[in-house]
């Protein structure tokens, strides 16, 4: 799929609107588990997996070239989920504050730079396969 020229405003409304919910959608959960200082019923590897599909989803938005709010919208989610990821291991699993904060900041730092990595990579082979699409 070739990525996307102009951009209606009705799609940057709408997704702005999506974004906003979308990604609010984890701030009642995560203040709940701080308020309580627990996260029984949560599972630390659902909140992993949302964190990891942020990747793909993220680059495939940037490489199409979607509304910025949709582009963005994938790292605003893997942050939150990577925080109530380290609310799980810090209630449930004992871990100290500062280690489950360093363990999900470099994950979210690894996530960032291979999403660079990736986002590169394939606009560079985009740009061979359709060199029409995006001129010198």
């Amino acid at each position: 799929m070739a990525p996307q020229g102009e951009i209606p405003v009705a799609a940057n409304v709408l997704g702005t609107i999506g974004t906003i919910f979308w990604c609010v959608q984890l701030l009642p959960q995560i203040w709940y588990n701080w308020k309580m200082k627990k996260t029984n019923g949560l599972p630390g590897l659902m909140m992993f997996i949302w964190a990891v599909s942020a990747v793909p989803f993220g680059v495939y938005a940037i490489v199409q070239k979607f509304n910025i709010p949709i582009q963005i919208q994938p790292q605003i989610f893997c942050v939150l989920s990577l925080v109530s990821w380290a609310q799980i291991l810090i209630y449930n699993n004992a871990w100290p504050v500062w280690k489950a904060s360093v363990l999900a900041s470099g994950i979210g730092a690894a996530f960032g730079g291979i999403q660079a990595l990736l986002v590169l990579t394939l606009r560079v082979r985009a740009a061979k396969t359709y060199p029409l699409l995006h001129p010198a």
